[in-house]
């Protein structure tokens, strides 16, 4: 069998063969360190990210809390109140919050706990004291209709105790109220300029009281259902006055008239004028058997003298219809 002959490997390419083997191992070793590079920086990574994480986990824990504290403390609740009012809405525990008011006539309102206000479904308002959801206490009501608008204390729904009306046409009241009527003291201010102090009833002048016109002329006295009726005290604008007795606003029985120019009567009045006439329970004159009007006491008409100032000439004597009369003797009572 033959020998193959091997030729011995030159030093050059030993060395080459080295030299290849050196690049191949610090090629692996670059990759090795980029590789230990690179898991340091994903692991710096991981480090700094998990805070964040950790601090998202608790938000949404603290999200999800409020909501859930939210759902079951701030929920829909159905009340019902003492005399049949009821309310549907969201409230935190019982106190009502936002909702509708159901009342028991059939009307409803929408309720707000932040501005205190009711909402009628006529399209009036009300901000104030409530109980039950009824105006209650101190507050405010406007009534869309009208443009009306009061402001004072309320009772059970109602105006009651010290309020102040002011209404669209420009009148104003203010005084004591009861069940929503003007009844008690107070003073009414008229658009016009007009004033009425003193008491009411039932939304009228009743009693004592003291009225300015807007003309300028007043009256102080005794009022019934409105009108002027018993002793009372009237200054025109002109300056005349008059102080007597009222009859349902018309100067009836015995009252003292003065002009402004000086002359006085002093007398009995009926229907405003000067009459010594005596009248029945009717209001129709009296009449004697032989058809003549019966008189009553004398009246007494004064007026200036122009020849003597201090000593005014006077009348006394009987009137009809503001002029003298001559009255018979079986005419006189």
């Amino acid at each position: 069998m033959k020998k193959t002959r091997q030729t011995p490997e030159s030093e050059a390419a030993k060395a080459a063969r080295a030299e290849e083997k050196q690049q191949k191992k610090a090629a692996r070793d670059a990759r090795v360190g980029e590789e230990r590079i690179e898991r340091e920086a994903r692991a710096r990574s991981r480090r700094r990210v998990r805070p964040i994480v950790v601090i998202f986990a608790v938000a949404m824990i603290l999200v999800i809390a409020t909501v859930l504290y939210t759902y079951f403390s701030v929920g829909i609740r159905y009340l019902v109140y003492e005399g049949g009012t009821k309310f549907l809405g969201r409230c935190v525990g019982e106190s009502p919050i936002v909702g509708t008011v159901y009342y028991t006539d059939g009307n409803t309102a929408q309720y707000d706990a932040e501005t205190k206000t009711l909402t009628y479904q006529n399209g009036d308002s009300y901000t104030g004291e409530l109980k039950d959801f009824l105006r209650h206490g101190k507050g405010r009501l406007v009534t869309k209709l009208t443009g009306d608008v009061y402001e004072g204390e309320f009772v059970e729904n109602e105006p009651h105790g010290k309020g102040k009306n002011i209404f669209a046409n420009g009148d104003v009241y203010e005084g004591d109220l009861v069940d929503g009527r003007r009844e008690g003291e107070g003073t009414y201010t008229w658009a016009s300029g007009a004033t009425y102090v003193g008491e009411f009833k039932n939304n009228l002048k009743h009693g004592n009281g003291f009225y300015t016109a807007a003309d300028g002329a007043t009256y102080e006295g005794e009022y019934v259902e409105d009108l002027k009726h018993g002793e009372g005290f009237y200054r025109f604008a002109g300056g005349d006055t008059y102080r007597g007795t009222y009859v349902h606003d018309v100067r009836t029985g015995y009252g003292e008239y003065t002009w402004a120019n000086g002359e006085t009567y002093k007398g009995n009045f009926v229907a405003n004028k000067i009459d010594t006439r005596k009248v029945d329970e009717n209001g129709e004159f009296v009449i004697s058997e032989d058809g003549a009007f019966v008189h009553g006491d004398e009246g007494v008409y004064t007026w200036p003298s122009e020849a003597n100032p201090d000593e005014p000439k006077t009348f006394t004597g009987y009137f009809e219809n503001n002029t003298v009369a001559t009255v018979k003797d079986e005419a006189k009572a």
